[in-house]
Protein backbone atom coordinates (compact mmCIF):
# COMPACT_ATOMS: atom_id res chain seq x y z
CA UNK A 1 0.00 0.00 0.00
CA UNK A 2 1.24 3.23 -1.16
CA UNK A 3 2.29 5.48 1.71
CA UNK A 4 -0.18 8.53 3.11
CA UNK A 5 0.33 12.10 2.93
CA UNK A 6 -0.86 14.47 5.54
CA UNK A 7 -4.09 15.53 3.57
CA UNK A 8 -5.51 12.17 3.49
CA UNK A 9 -4.91 11.68 7.16
CA UNK A 10 -6.60 15.31 7.74
CA UNK A 11 -9.40 13.98 5.90
CA UNK A 12 -10.32 10.59 7.41
CA UNK A 13 -9.86 12.57 10.41
CA UNK A 14 -12.87 14.95 9.59
CA UNK A 15 -14.81 11.78 8.72
CA UNK A 16 -14.40 9.43 11.76
CA UNK A 17 -13.66 12.14 14.06
CA UNK A 18 -14.49 15.57 13.71
CA UNK A 19 -13.71 16.56 17.23
CA UNK A 20 -10.30 16.08 16.35
CA UNK A 21 -10.35 17.83 13.15
CA UNK A 22 -8.65 21.18 14.22
CA UNK A 23 -5.88 18.94 16.19
CA UNK A 24 -2.02 19.06 14.83
CA UNK A 25 -0.85 16.15 12.50
CA UNK A 26 1.86 15.06 12.31
CA UNK A 27 3.86 11.78 11.66
CA UNK A 28 4.77 9.54 14.15
CA UNK A 29 6.75 7.11 12.18
CA UNK A 30 7.15 4.05 10.11
CA UNK A 31 7.23 0.26 11.34
CA UNK A 32 7.22 -3.03 9.39
CA UNK A 33 3.50 -3.18 9.00
CA UNK A 34 1.76 0.33 10.13
CA UNK A 35 2.46 3.78 9.61
CA UNK A 36 1.93 5.80 12.60
CA UNK A 37 0.28 9.58 12.59
CA UNK A 38 -0.28 11.93 15.89
CA UNK A 39 -3.39 13.63 15.74
CA UNK A 40 -3.10 15.90 18.79
CA UNK A 41 -1.13 14.93 21.74
CA UNK A 42 -3.15 12.13 22.84
CA UNK A 43 -4.17 10.20 19.56
CA UNK A 44 -2.62 8.08 17.22
CA UNK A 45 -3.70 7.00 14.01
CA UNK A 46 -2.33 3.96 12.19
CA UNK A 47 -2.54 3.29 8.66
CA UNK A 48 -1.46 -0.22 7.17
CA UNK A 49 1.33 -0.51 5.16
CA UNK A 50 -0.20 -3.82 3.12
CA UNK A 51 -3.76 -4.12 2.54
CA UNK A 52 -3.81 -7.46 4.21
CA UNK A 53 -2.95 -5.83 7.78
CA UNK A 54 -6.27 -3.73 7.24
CA UNK A 55 -8.03 -6.80 8.88
CA UNK A 56 -5.98 -6.88 12.00
CA UNK A 57 -6.98 -3.38 12.54
CA UNK A 58 -10.36 -4.51 12.21
CA UNK A 59 -9.80 -7.13 14.86
CA UNK A 60 -8.30 -4.69 17.51
CA UNK A 61 -11.34 -2.18 17.06
CA UNK A 62 -13.56 -4.91 17.96
CA UNK A 63 -11.50 -7.04 21.11
CA UNK A 64 -9.51 -3.77 22.21
CA UNK A 65 -11.87 -1.53 23.90
CA UNK A 66 -13.84 -3.77 25.83
CA UNK A 67 -9.98 -5.58 26.75
CA UNK A 68 -9.00 -2.12 28.14
CA UNK A 69 -11.72 -2.37 30.76
CA UNK A 70 -10.44 -5.86 31.80
CA UNK A 71 -6.55 -5.03 32.38
CA UNK A 72 -4.96 -2.98 34.81
CA UNK A 73 -2.26 -1.82 32.40
CA UNK A 74 -3.09 0.90 30.09
CA UNK A 75 -3.29 -0.63 26.48
CA UNK A 76 -3.91 1.70 22.75
CA UNK A 77 -7.71 1.30 23.13
CA UNK A 78 -9.36 2.12 19.45
CA UNK A 79 -12.13 4.89 18.98
CA UNK A 80 -12.14 5.66 15.57
CA UNK A 81 -12.14 3.32 12.18
CA UNK A 82 -12.12 4.10 8.70
CA UNK A 83 -12.81 1.76 5.94
CA UNK A 84 -12.81 2.38 2.10
CA UNK A 85 -15.30 -0.29 1.16
CA UNK A 86 -13.89 -0.23 -2.94
CA UNK A 87 -10.18 -0.23 -1.90
CA UNK A 88 -10.45 -1.71 1.47
CA UNK A 89 -8.10 0.96 2.73
CA UNK A 90 -8.43 0.48 6.55
CA UNK A 91 -7.37 3.22 8.84
CA UNK A 92 -7.68 3.43 13.05
CA UNK A 93 -7.43 5.53 15.81
CA UNK A 94 -7.02 5.24 19.73
CA UNK A 95 -5.78 6.72 22.74
CA UNK A 96 -1.88 7.47 22.41
CA UNK A 97 0.02 5.22 25.24
CA UNK A 98 2.79 7.71 26.39
CA UNK A 99 6.33 6.94 27.29
CA UNK A 100 8.86 5.31 26.08
CA UNK A 101 10.00 1.81 24.39
CA UNK A 102 11.54 -0.09 27.25
CA UNK A 103 14.85 -1.60 24.34
CA UNK A 104 16.22 -5.04 25.78
CA UNK A 105 19.26 -2.37 26.58
CA UNK A 106 17.42 -0.36 28.80
CA UNK A 107 15.91 -3.39 30.35
CA UNK A 108 19.67 -5.54 30.86
CA UNK A 109 20.36 -2.26 33.04
CA UNK A 110 17.85 -2.32 34.79
CA UNK A 111 18.20 -2.78 38.97
CA UNK A 112 16.73 -6.06 40.20
CA UNK A 113 14.45 -4.15 42.50
CA UNK A 114 12.72 -2.54 39.17
CA UNK A 115 13.23 -5.73 37.02
CA UNK A 116 11.40 -7.74 39.38
CA UNK A 117 8.06 -4.86 39.49
CA UNK A 118 8.26 -4.82 35.75
CA UNK A 119 8.46 -8.91 35.62
CA UNK A 120 5.03 -8.54 38.15
CA UNK A 121 3.55 -6.10 35.97
CA UNK A 122 3.73 -8.19 33.04
CA UNK A 123 3.00 -11.55 34.60
CA UNK A 124 -0.25 -9.39 35.74
CA UNK A 125 -0.81 -8.55 32.19
CA UNK A 126 -0.30 -11.95 30.76
CA UNK A 127 -3.05 -13.77 33.65
CA UNK A 128 -5.63 -11.20 33.58
CA UNK A 129 -5.52 -11.38 29.08
CA UNK A 130 -5.56 -15.02 29.32
CA UNK A 131 -7.97 -14.94 31.71
CA UNK A 132 -10.37 -13.17 29.00
CA UNK A 133 -13.55 -15.49 28.00
CA UNK A 134 -12.58 -16.27 24.14
CA UNK A 135 -16.74 -16.33 24.07
CA UNK A 136 -16.96 -12.83 24.76
CA UNK A 137 -14.95 -12.18 21.54
CA UNK A 138 -17.33 -11.93 18.75
CA UNK A 139 -15.01 -11.61 16.39
CA UNK A 140 -12.70 -14.53 14.53
CA UNK A 141 -9.35 -14.50 15.76
CA UNK A 142 -6.53 -15.61 14.37
CA UNK A 143 -5.49 -19.36 15.38
CA UNK A 144 -1.44 -19.76 16.56
CA UNK A 145 -0.34 -23.13 15.34
CA UNK A 146 0.62 -25.18 18.15
CA UNK A 147 4.44 -24.82 16.60
CA UNK A 148 5.94 -23.02 13.70
CA UNK A 149 6.86 -26.46 11.77
CA UNK A 150 4.94 -26.46 8.59
CA UNK A 151 7.37 -29.14 6.28
CA UNK A 152 8.40 -26.81 3.65
CA UNK A 153 9.82 -24.45 6.97
CA UNK A 154 11.25 -27.50 7.81
CA UNK A 155 12.99 -28.54 4.51
CA UNK A 156 14.45 -24.63 4.69
CA UNK A 157 15.56 -25.16 7.88
CA UNK A 158 17.60 -28.22 7.23
CA UNK A 159 18.81 -26.77 4.06
CA UNK A 160 19.91 -23.40 4.59
CA UNK A 161 20.40 -23.63 9.07
CA UNK A 162 21.51 -26.72 10.04
CA UNK A 163 24.55 -26.39 8.09
CA UNK A 164 25.32 -23.88 10.33
CA UNK A 165 25.17 -25.27 13.38
CA UNK A 166 26.74 -27.94 15.65
CA UNK A 167 25.79 -31.74 15.26
CA UNK A 168 24.74 -31.79 18.75
CA UNK A 169 22.60 -28.64 18.52
CA UNK A 170 20.67 -30.15 15.09
CA UNK A 171 20.02 -33.83 16.97
CA UNK A 172 18.85 -31.59 20.20
CA UNK A 173 16.47 -29.15 17.81
CA UNK A 174 14.78 -32.52 15.95
CA UNK A 175 14.61 -34.38 19.30
CA UNK A 176 12.95 -31.03 21.00
CA UNK A 177 10.25 -30.86 18.59
CA UNK A 178 9.41 -34.74 18.56
CA UNK A 179 8.34 -34.01 22.50
CA UNK A 180 6.92 -30.96 21.93
CA UNK A 181 2.92 -31.11 23.99
CA UNK A 182 0.39 -29.87 21.69
CA UNK A 183 -1.62 -27.68 23.92
CA UNK A 184 -5.46 -28.40 23.61
CA UNK A 185 -8.05 -26.65 21.99
CA UNK A 186 -10.06 -26.60 25.02
CA UNK A 187 -6.52 -24.54 27.07
CA UNK A 188 -6.48 -21.68 24.29
CA UNK A 189 -6.53 -18.23 25.34
CA UNK A 190 -6.21 -14.50 23.72
CA UNK A 191 -2.95 -13.34 22.97
CA UNK A 192 -0.93 -10.41 22.30
CA UNK A 193 0.86 -12.43 19.92
CA UNK A 194 4.54 -9.81 20.12
CA UNK A 195 5.51 -9.11 23.28
CA UNK A 196 9.09 -8.37 23.34
CA UNK A 197 10.73 -5.24 24.99
CA UNK A 198 9.74 -2.26 22.55
CA UNK A 199 6.06 -2.69 22.87
CA UNK A 200 6.80 -2.47 26.68
CA UNK A 201 6.73 1.47 27.45
CA UNK A 202 7.84 3.45 30.55
CA UNK A 203 8.60 6.50 31.89
CA UNK A 204 11.84 8.07 33.13
CA UNK A 205 11.37 6.18 36.31
CA UNK A 206 11.59 3.39 34.25
CA UNK A 207 7.62 2.33 35.71
CA UNK A 208 5.66 0.63 33.37
CA UNK A 209 3.24 3.24 31.40
CA UNK A 210 1.37 1.04 29.15
CA UNK A 211 1.32 -1.96 27.06
CA UNK A 212 1.52 -1.23 22.72
CA UNK A 213 1.01 -3.12 19.09
CA UNK A 214 -2.11 -5.45 19.25
CA UNK A 215 -1.73 -5.98 15.93
CA UNK A 216 -1.17 -10.09 16.10
CA UNK A 217 -3.76 -10.39 18.57
CA UNK A 218 -4.55 -13.95 18.03
CA UNK A 219 -6.14 -17.14 20.31
CA UNK A 220 -3.96 -20.46 20.61
CA UNK A 221 -1.52 -22.23 23.17
CA UNK A 222 -0.58 -18.95 26.03
CA UNK A 223 2.64 -19.87 25.89
CA UNK A 224 3.38 -18.25 22.84
CA UNK A 225 3.13 -14.92 24.40
CA UNK A 226 5.88 -16.27 26.93
CA UNK A 227 8.33 -17.48 23.70
CA UNK A 228 7.75 -14.11 22.54
CA UNK A 229 9.61 -12.96 26.00
CA UNK A 230 12.37 -15.41 25.46
CA UNK A 231 12.77 -13.93 21.93
CA UNK A 232 12.63 -10.45 22.59
CA UNK A 233 14.07 -10.36 26.08
CA UNK A 234 15.88 -13.42 26.93
CA UNK A 235 15.44 -16.67 28.74
CA UNK A 236 15.87 -15.62 32.22
CA UNK A 237 13.13 -12.54 32.48
CA UNK A 238 10.41 -14.99 30.45
CA UNK A 239 11.84 -16.95 34.00
CA UNK A 240 11.00 -14.23 35.97
CA UNK A 241 7.40 -13.76 34.71
CA UNK A 242 6.45 -16.76 35.23
CA UNK A 243 7.01 -16.95 38.71
CA UNK A 244 5.20 -14.79 38.95
CA UNK A 245 1.99 -16.24 37.10
CA UNK A 246 1.41 -18.80 39.84
CA UNK A 247 1.12 -21.23 37.25
CA UNK A 248 0.27 -24.97 38.20
CA UNK A 249 1.53 -25.77 34.88
CA UNK A 250 4.38 -23.38 34.51
CA UNK A 251 7.58 -25.88 34.30
CA UNK A 252 5.51 -27.41 31.22
CA UNK A 253 4.51 -23.69 29.90
CA UNK A 254 8.03 -23.07 30.14
CA UNK A 255 9.25 -25.93 27.79
CA UNK A 256 6.88 -25.14 25.45
CA UNK A 257 7.64 -21.55 25.03
CA UNK A 258 11.28 -22.54 24.85
CA UNK A 259 10.76 -25.23 22.25
CA UNK A 260 8.64 -22.17 20.55
CA UNK A 261 11.02 -19.78 20.62
CA UNK A 262 13.88 -22.07 19.17
CA UNK A 263 12.18 -22.95 16.68
CA UNK A 264 10.77 -18.89 15.76
CA UNK A 265 14.70 -18.72 15.46
CA UNK A 266 14.92 -21.20 13.02
CA UNK A 267 12.21 -19.71 11.25
CA UNK A 268 13.81 -16.23 11.15
CA UNK A 269 16.73 -17.52 10.23
CA UNK A 270 15.36 -19.38 6.31
CA UNK A 271 14.14 -15.78 5.95
CA UNK A 272 16.89 -13.83 6.78
CA UNK A 273 19.33 -16.44 5.08
CA UNK A 274 17.01 -16.22 1.44
CA UNK A 275 17.55 -12.60 1.78
CA UNK A 276 21.28 -13.40 2.18
CA UNK A 277 21.80 -11.63 5.57
CA UNK A 278 24.20 -14.05 6.47
CA UNK A 279 26.20 -12.01 8.66
CA UNK A 280 22.76 -11.58 10.94
CA UNK A 281 22.07 -15.13 11.20
CA UNK A 282 25.81 -15.73 12.46
CA UNK A 283 25.29 -13.49 14.90
CA UNK A 284 21.92 -15.43 16.06
CA UNK A 285 23.24 -19.09 15.77
CA UNK A 286 24.81 -18.80 19.50
CA UNK A 287 21.75 -17.72 20.90
CA UNK A 288 20.17 -20.58 19.30
CA UNK A 289 22.31 -22.63 21.22
CA UNK A 290 22.14 -21.16 24.38
CA UNK A 291 17.98 -21.59 24.39
CA UNK A 292 18.85 -25.42 23.33
CA UNK A 293 21.70 -26.44 26.11
CA UNK A 294 21.73 -29.66 24.07
CA UNK A 295 23.88 -31.18 26.97
CA UNK A 296 20.69 -30.64 29.26
CA UNK A 297 17.69 -32.13 27.49
CA UNK A 298 15.12 -29.87 29.43
CA UNK A 299 12.10 -30.95 27.41
CA UNK A 300 12.08 -34.54 27.89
Amino acid sequence: MRAVQLDQIKEIVHAVAPTLENASIRRAGKGECYEAWWVGDDHVFRVPLDKSEGRALEVEMAVLPQLAEKLEVKIPAPEFLWRDETTEYVVLGHRAVHGKPLTSERLAHLSSLRRDALAVVIARFFTQLHDYPLESVDVELPLVANLNGRRENISAIEKLVFPRMTSLDVAACIDMKKYFAPCPPEKWTLLHGDLGPEHIFVDENDEVTGIIDFGNLSRGDPSFDLSAVIYGSGLQFAREVLNHMMLGNAQEELVRARIRCTWEYLTWSVEELEEEHTNEVDAEIPKIAGLIDAVNLWWR
